[in-house]
Order: structure tokens, then C-alpha cells, then sequence
């Protein structure tokens, strides 16, 4: 019989637990023992560490009463994630490796493997990792710690040899399972159905960056010609539920990879590039599986009805923010003739929901994006820049926005659990700090402040900007 997952007197209230699992929510599990001996499973419920730790980890924890059925669940003080001990990366300098780990302090002595030479990035293989005679290297103890070289990633500096050392780093793959190529590949193009609404009538744009490589979402609107001053808006993005049948093989590779991941010179998809840069990327002039939402805004900004409707739509355009930018600022010419006026209704949608949000005082931090500025042959980072966002970027922002406010209301009209972002409210004596730093400025904050809500920060913004506080 089991032994009952509980606490009991012998358990350490804080221990150190291993995870062991994630389940098929995403919580992760850990062990730890009862005693000195007995085993116990406890959930990772809560902890600002919490997102640190994957299975293999290790984290300091504090654990909870026992639940009434017996099971355990913990607080995570800190995350101690497990370091790696049977491939190392670095750069060599001479005969040694100096890792690129900040957690690894000690060199590790070069002992063959692949040819290497000095300013290389290598992944090693440990080799061994014995007591040997203490060795300084630059400031370093370095004791008996070998390793071969089993790949060469490229010369220090060079963009190159950086990304896959990150990406090796962070553990992130770069290869697809077979199954999930094979499931990709037989991907079609998509049809109507009973289930799908032919949408290809509505002249969608999509409005990315420069650079980007796959298109996730496309807009449109027009006034409504019913009701003066309001707007009829539509978003839609790419149905990857098309392809992606839930406990697939592709299914089970985008739960491990959660998210695409963005380097400089290249990107490592969720999904393979079939899917990522095709059936999933609403490219323009081409058939495209969607789901999209008709929203319907009155002209103070509010959001007054949405319907979300699978459908099969058409971009018209591959639009860049640059672009619209310059059509904003009276360079007609920017965009073709066919889509001026769909734009202008574009632009002149997302001021009417711009002002809507200034009237409800929410908080716009206009935190600079950097990007890198590589060479011409993409060799090098030459310099980071700021990556500018004007009244375009704003334009799909707002629009995002609105389509994320109707799902989270028809989640909660229909009773089904989502994902929200919730701020939570700041603690007192960060009120009180900030109440200190402010005083003699122009925020100045009444006295005996309590409560803070976002309009307030946005007064305070407002009232210090253009000042060098």
C-alpha cells in the first residue's frame, strides 16, 4: 500500500526537495523525505523562484499544513537549479576552458577531444573530475577538473559561435522528433467546412517588423455604418489548433518548447518551419486557416459586443510598421492605392481606443526595445539599438488589446479557466519609499497615502515627464 503523502512531526518544514515531474497542467512536482528515510511528494504551488526550476532541479522550500486528503503542497524560498556536470561550454585560453556557466567557478584542463585553438567557443565532455594539485588559473582554483572538446561552435564574437552557445545553455532544442516532422509534413491547405466562415471578402493586412519571418496575426476595420462614430474591428490570427491535434507528437513538442525563441541572426520555431513560416503564417495573397474575432467598439473606445468565428481569410498585404508609420506622418505613396483607405480606418480605429485607455488612466510604461545591429555578412553585433515604436506599433497594440479583453470575457462568460495577467497591488512600504523619493518634485504624493492604482502612476508619469526626475 502507498504510504499517505502527509506531514508529520518529523518532516522539516524547510528542506531542500528535487522535482521530480510536471504534470499534464504544468505543475511541477518535487520529493522530499519524511524523516530520514520516508519519501514524500510535495506540489511546487507558489514562489517567485517558481519559474526558475525545471525537473532535475533542486529548490529550497518551505511546505505547508497537510490538505485534508493527505497531500502536500510548498513554497519556493529559492531555486537552485542543478548545474551541469557531464557537458560544460566555454571558451579555451591555452589548455584550459573557462566556462561560460557563471555557476561553474572553476577552469577545466583541456585533455583532447576535437582540435580547438585559443578564443574558441567549445561544448566538452567531463572527463574527469578529480583532487587533483591546486592550480591558479587567473585568480582560479582549478583541481584535477578534464573535459574533451566535442564541438567547436565558432571564434568569440562572433554571432555564429554565441547562438547556439545559447542555445545549448538554456537547453533549448533544435531539433524536431521525427514524429513530429512526419506530422507537420502532412499538413494541407485549408478548406470551407460547416464549422469554417469564408472570410477572404475582408481585406486583412498584417503590420510586423523589418525583419520578421512568420506573420501571427492580421487586422482590419471600417466605420460602422449604422451607428455614427463607432467601429467595426476584426483580428485574426493563424489557427494552429488546425494542425496541432492535442496530444500529438507536434503537441507534445510545443508544451516542451512553450515558446519560439528569438536570436539575432535566427529564430528556433515552436513548430517546424512548414507550419511556423507556412500553413501557420498568414503570408499574403494565400489561403490561411484562422481564428478571428468581429469586435465592435462604440465611439468613446468601449467595447460593446465580439464574435469569435473559425474562418478561412486571405491578407491582402505584408505590411511593416515603418511603413505605416510613414503613411501616418503624409506620405500617401507608402502604401498601394487599394489599401490607403482600410489603413486610414485602421489608424483612426486605434486613436479612438487610444483615448479610451488615456480616459481610463491605465499605465503606459514606454519601455525602449533594443535589437542587435549586426554586420553585412551577419558575422558580428556591431551595436545594440533602440528598436523605436511610434503610433503604428500602437495601432496593432491597441488592437491586440481589444481582441485579449473580448477573450478573457467570453473565458469568463462561459464559465472556462484562462490565463490572465493580474497585477497585484504594491505592498505599503513600497508606498511609503516611493513617497519619499517623490517628495519636493512635482509628483509629490499626498501624505498618508495607502493605495496606489495604475491612473495614479500614470499622473506621476505625466507629471514628472519632460523633467530630469
Amino acid at each position: 500500500m502507498a504510504k499517505k503523502q502527509s506531514r508529520d512531526a518529523r518532516t522539516k518544514p524547510v528542506q531542500v526537495l528535487t522535482v521530480e515531474r510536471q504534470d499534464s497542467d504544468g505543475h511541477l512536482w518535487a520529493w522530499g523525505l519524511a524523516g530520514t528515510s520516508d519519501p514524500i511528494q510535495v506540489w511546487l504551488a507558489s514562489g517567485q523562484e517558481l519559474a526558475k526550476l525545471k525537473v532535475g532541479d533542486r529548490a529550497l522550500c518551505r511546505l505547508g499544513p497537510a490538505q485534508p486528503d493527505g497531500s502536500l503542497s510548498a513554497l519556493v524560498i529559492k531555486a537552485l537549479p542543478a548545474p551541469s556536470v557531464e557537458t560544460v561550454f566555454g571558451k579555451v585560453e591555452g589548455p584550459w576552458l573557462l566556462p561560460s556557466d557563471r555557476r561553474a567557478r572553476k577552469p577545466y584542463r583541456i585533455r583532447g577531444g576535437l582540435a580547438h585553438s585559443d578564443g574558441q567557443l567549445v561544448a566538452a565532455q567531463v572527463t574527469r573530475a578529480g583532487r587533483g594539485p591546486a592550480l591558479n588559473v587567473r585568480g582560479q582554483d582549478a583541481r584535477g577538473l578534464e573535459v574533451e572538446v566535442i564541438k567547436v561552435l565558432g571564434h568569440f564574437g562572433e554571432v555564429a559561435a554565441i547562438a547556439p552557445l545559447t542555445l545549448a545553455e538554456e537547453g533549448v532544442p533544435t531539433q524536431f522528433p521525427e514524429a513530429a516532422l512526419a506530422e507537420a509534413e502532412q499538413a494541407e491547405a485549408p478548406r470551407l467546412a460547416s464549422f469554417r466562415a469564408d472570410l477572404r471578402h475582408i481585406p486583412f493586412v498584417t503590420i510586423d517588423g523589418e525583419d520578421a519571418r512568420d506573420f501571427d496575426d492580421a487586422v482590419y476595420g471600417e466605420p460602422d455604418p449604422k451607428i455614427d462614430g463607432s467601429w467595426t474591428l476584426w483580428v485574426a490570427i493563424a489557427d494552429v489548433g488546425a494542425y496541432v491535434p492535442p496530444g500529438s507528437a507536434l503537441d507534445q513538442e510545443a508544451r516542451k518548447r512553450g515558446n519560439s525563441v528569438y536570436l539575432p541572426d535566427q529564430v528556433v520555431p515552436m513548430l517546424p518551419e512548414v507550419l511556423s513560416n507556412g500553413w501557420c503564417s498568414l503570408n499574403p495573397q494565400q489561403d490561411r486557416a484562422t481564428l478571428a474575432v468581429r469586435l465592435q467598439i462604440d465611439a468613446q473606445g468601449q467595447l460593446r459586443s465580439y464574435q469569435f468565428v473559425r474562418g478561412l481569410m486571405r491578407s491582402q498585404a505584408r505590411l511593416t510598421y515603418s511603413q505605416v508609420q510613414d503613411f501616418m506622418d503624409g506620405n500617401s505613396q507608402a502604401i498601394a492605392a487599394p489599401l490607403r483607405t482600410p489603413v486610414t480606418h485602421l489608424t483612426q480605429a486605434a486613436a479612438v481606443l487610444n483615448a479610451a485607455r488615456a480616459r481610463r488612466g491605465t499605465l503606459d510604461l514606454d519601455m525602449p526595445e533594443r535589437r542587435a545591429v549586426l554586420s553585412a555578412d551577419r558575422s558580428h553585433v556591431l551595436r545594440i539599438a533602440e528598436r523605436t515604436q511610434g503610433p503604428a506599433h500602437q495601432l496593432i497594440e491597441e488592437m491586440m488589446i481589444l481582441a485579449n479583453v473580448a477573450a478573457a470575457r467570453a473565458f469568463g462568460a462561459r464559465g472556462r479557466r484562462g490565463v490572465y495577467r493580474v497585477h497585484d497591488a504594491p505592498e505599503k512600504g513600497r508606498i511609503e519609499a516611493l513617497a519619499q523619493i517623490l517628495k519636493g518634485t512635482p509628483a509629490e504624493l499626498p501624505a498618508k497615502v495607502t493605495s496606489l492604482k495604475p491612473r495614479d502612476f500614470a499622473r506621476l508619469l505625466h507629471l514628472v515627464r519632460g523633467h530630469p526626475y
